[in-house]
């Protein structure tokens, strides 16, 4: 089974998060990158007010062929307690290259595991992902 780590990144955490995944499983690492990315305090800003308003981030194309992998696991920041907008594009823009995805949410709150999130996701993807976890740190 051919599998993928896919990320998308502001401070490093969850390209940390997807790397030692990757290694553990043996899987190809590939990075989802805006084709405008934003630094500093204006990421998060900019990241926020993104995700608040659905807002479809441009993406950089990614040289892997996604219909190569059997599955995909996505790891994505929380942003104003939903999944990244560019996380989001991404899998609107090739949900056709997919079926099993696993979403891992990394995030700040200690508490709250931002299942509501995916299942949000989920209804707009019409499509149900293979498995979730949320890690706090």
């Amino acid at each position: 089974m051919k599998q993928a780590v896919l990320y998308f990144t502001i401070s490093g955490h969850c390209a940390n998060v997807a790397r030692r995944i990757s290694e553990s499983e043996g899987a190809d690492l590939i990075e989802i990158v805006p084709i405008k990315r934003y630094s500093g305090w204006m990421a998060y800003v900019m990241c926020g007010y993104q995700v608040s308003f659905r807002k479809v981030v441009k993406l950089k194309k990614i040289s892997q062929d996604l219909r190569q992998y059997d599955k995909l696991t996505v790891v994505s920041p929380v942003h104003a307690g939903k999944v990244s907008a560019a996380v989001r594009s991404f899998l609107f823009q090739n949900r056709s290259h997919y079926t099993d995805v696993k979403l891992i949410l990394c995030h700040g709150d200690q508490k709250e595991t931002f299942e509501s999130a995916k299942t949000r996701l989920e209804k707009e993807l019409m499509f149900t992902f293979s498995g979730f976890e949320s890690i706090a740190d």
